[in-house]
């Protein structure tokens, strides 16, 4: 019998190699460049009224055992720092993400706000560098300055970075879920995805719908560990007070009857369409949504066979985008998966590189029109174009790849 021949070694990912031999240049100048960036976007915004007080108040009083769900300690959290815009007169997010601030409200406030900006710029930039490497062609890499580029300039990133929002964690979570999905770690993706439920609003239905897929898959196992790390995030909770699920749901409740039919979203496009009447918008944008979920699980049972983790992930995304109750455009820096996505289809349809290459750029100019839109009309319902764009392109090109040959 003649000796197997070894297999040949598998090429090292171009990013692989360039950051092994640049690394330590390459993180210092990008750290430099984002605490420049973070130091600039302090200056222009109004601090600390800002969306990262929020988050930062809610650290502070977690690590000092107080209720962040007490309206008088709330409130008095934002009077003790002279802080005049008070939009919420409680604490509205899961008590659990209190947790995950505590080292930074034990940071005096702007050292805290410059710490989140450089994270959240590592957050975005790390996210597109581990979509790009779940792209099974090595050569996509050459892509990446374009969308890094297109990242810098969208409108939801620039949102987020200036308010001190949450949505990076969220894209860097969804990106690490996918990227761990492609390469067949089912379990350590699915144990992570609970934690998208710490901004529920986006979190749950993009969860609701990946429970879907997983069980199309048969990733029964993925789905019990899934609902584990779930039940233990959720627990985590009474640690602080044992009612916390109640307060949320309150706070919750209040804030979302004070903003309904006024987000990007199916909802906010029936609140317009209906001029607002209270059982006409409810009615059309449950049957918007419902046919958006409903498509959804439709290409996930088609394509069970095919349809790959980061196309379900992206699906996911930018439905949730459209049929969450509650959103606003910096929410829509979760569009940076499903852009890496059709960046990636694109160029392999394309013999050329520019029109793969400038896409994002595109998507730019388009939420820049969008914005001009939305001071016309004063009203941002009309951002949902952008993920309506997108979701519409993710299905374009799953449909021709599943449709009868």
């Amino acid at each position: 019998m003649q000796p197997t021949a070894p297999e040949p070694p598998i090429p090292a990912h171009p990013l692989n190699s360039t950051w092994t031999r640049f690394r330590y240049p390459i993180f210092i100048l990008l750290t430099l460049l984002f605490f420049l960036t973070a130091r600039y976007c302090f200056n222009t915004v109004n601090n600390p009224n800002s969306d990262f007080f929020t988050f930062w108040l809610a650290g502070r009083l977690a690590a000092s055992g107080q209720n962040p769900y007490l309206a008088d300690t709330w409130v008095g959290g934002h009077q003790q720092y002279g802080v005049e815009w008070i939009p919420n007169q409680t604490f509205i997010y899961p008590l659990p993400l209190a947790y995950l601030f505590i080292p930074l409200g034990l940071l005096p406030y702007g050292q805290a706000y410059l710490v989140w900006a450089i994270l959240t710029q590592w957050m975005i930039l790390s996210s597109i560098l581990l979509l790009v490497r779940a792209m099974p062609s090595p050569s996509f890499t050459r892509f990446l300055p374009p969308l890094l580029a297109g990242a810098a300039l969208f409108r939801p990133t620039l949102l987020t970075l200036r308010n001190g929002q949450l949505t990076a964690l969220l894209v860097i979570i969804a990106a690490v879920v996918a990227f761990l999905w492609q390469r067949g770690n089912w379990r350590a993706g699915s144990a992570l995805l609970p934690l998208l439920a710490l901004k529920p609003n986006l979190g749950m239905p993009i969860i609701g719908l990946l429970a879907v897929y997983l069980l199309f898959q048969k990733q029964y196992r993925s789905l019990g560990l899934m609902a584990l790390s779930g039940g233990l995030i959720f627990l985590s909770g009474f640690l602080l007070n044992n009612r916390w699920l109640m307060d949320f749901w309150s706070a919750g409740s209040t804030k979302l009857s004070q903003t309904f039919g006024y987000s990007p979203t199916v909802w906010g496009l029936a609140g317009f369409f209906t001029h607002h009447s209270p059982t006409e918008s409810v009615m059309l944008g449950a049957a918007l949504s419902l046919a958006v979920a409903g498509g959804l699980i439709v290409l996930f049972i088609r394509g069970r066979a095919e349809l790959s983790p980061l196309y379900a992930v992206s699906l996911a995304l930018t439905g949730t985008l459209l049929i969450t109750p509650y959103t606003w455009p910096y929410d829509q820096l979760l569009l940076v998966v499903p852009v890496v996505l059709l960046t990636y289809r694109l160029a392999e349809r394309r013999s050329s590189f520019l029109p793969a290459a400038i896409l994002f750029l595109l998507l730019d100019l388009l939420t820049l029109a969008l914005l001009l839109v939305s001071i016309r009309y004063e009203t941002e319902i009309w951002n949902a174009a952008l993920p309506l764009l997108i979701l519409c392109s993710l299905a374009f090109f799953r449909a021709k790849e599943i449709s009868p040959k």
